[in-house]
């Protein structure tokens, strides 16, 4: 009897690890609005920053749209438009914490 507690005492650690798994990686199914010329957020999560900035692997300006994603939110990303890949090019780097825009020119990047 000491024993059946015991290892449920010792193993609650190990259920609530494999809860937040299952949680943190759902792919939950979404129903996009029909209509030419949308774009739609990529991830859930909240917006935090719209604003011109120069993409270093383009060599152009462009419109940044940063979403902070909490451990809560579904961690998928989608395809935010409707359209064809002709090229992916991978730039390696770095993996940092995205919040913090110095780093992101040494983070690892994949453009299309």
């Amino acid at each position: 009897m000491v024993h059946h507690y015991a290892g449920f005492f010792w193993s609650w650690p190990l259920w609530l690890f494999f809860i937040f798994t299952l949680q943190f990686f759902r792919d939950p199914q979404r129903i996009a609005p029909l209509g030419k010329d949308l774009v739609l957020s990529p991830a859930d999560g909240r917006i935090v920053v719209v604003e011109k900035a120069h993409d270093p692997y383009a060599n152009r300006e462009a419109l940044k749209i940063s979403v902070f994603m909490n451990v809560f939110n579904v961690h998928s990303n989608r395809s935010a438009v409707n359209g064809l890949i002709k090229q992916v090019t991978y730039f390696p780097g770095k993996f940092f914490n995205a919040s913090i825009d110095k780093l992101q020119r040494r983070m690892s990047a994949m453009r299309s």
